[in-house]
Order: structure tokens, then sequence, then C-alpha cells
């Protein structure tokens, strides 16, 4: 079964999620923006006011987050040598280091909503998002 859409590991109370992916012929639509973007809304809205996240020391990932204003905290060493059975390769280099990213909610959302609407069915209103029934 293929989905457009992967999450895996969602943990309510730490809002902890393992695995958020958009399927590669689906990539660079704006999808994965759209669904960040609520994601972060949704989290704010329940008093969380801290996002904190950890992916590859390179790659279209970090590029990602850092448009959506995440920024570098911390560098984990060695992370993906000691965390993962099989190495991790993007563009021929292997993933080694991970590094911590993080976002304030509060000072994120003035800025994202300063100019526009920030209702929810703005944020995903033209998405078509399959979503297996053991996450929703």
């Amino acid at each position: 079964m293929c989905w457009d859409l992967c999450l895996s590991s969602v943990i309510e109370n730490g809002s902890r999620t393992g695995n958020i992916s958009i399927k590669a012929d689906r990539q660079a639509q704006g999808i994965g923006t759209q669904l960040l973007r609520y994601a972060l809304k949704e989290l704010a809205v329940r008093g969380i006011r801290r996002v904190e996240l950890g992916t590859g020391t390179f790659g279209h990932q970090l590029a990602f987050y850092q448009r959506l204003g995440f920024r570098v905290e911390a560098v984990v060493k060695n992370h993906f040598l000691d965390n993962y059975p099989d190495p991790i390769f993007e563009n021929g280099i292997q993933h080694k280091d991970m590094l911590r990213l993080c976002l304030n909610l509060r000072a994120w959302l003035s800025a994202s909503c300063s100019d526009r609407s920030c209702g929810i069915e703005d944020v995903v209103g033209s998405l078509a998002v399959s979503v297996p029934t053991s996450v929703r």
C-alpha cells in the first residue's frame, strides 16, 4: 500500500514524531511545507512553545526546515552511525552527525500570520492526504 504521507511514532503528550515524509513523486509541490505548517500551528494552539527536531547535516531536508524558520541548536556527533543499523546515504555521502534544530513557535506564529489568516483550512485547504488509520 502506498501513502502520500507517512507518519510514525506519534506521541500526543510529548508531541514527538519519529518520521514525516512525502513520497518522492509528490515532493516539491508544497505538500510537506503545508503539512509542517499545519502541525506547527496545531502545536501552538495546544500551548507548545518550542519545537525541536533532528536531521542530517546536509541535504534538501535541512534547507526545507531552515526555510520554515528552524535554527541549528546543536550537533549530535555520530548519531546516524550509533543509532541506525544500516548506513544512510544521500547523494553518495553518508550521514554521520545529526543537527538538532529548534523553532520558537510564538515567534514563528506571529511572523507567519501577521499578514494573512491562520485558519487550519488555509494551511491544508487543497491537500488530499492519505493517512493510515493507525496514526489518525
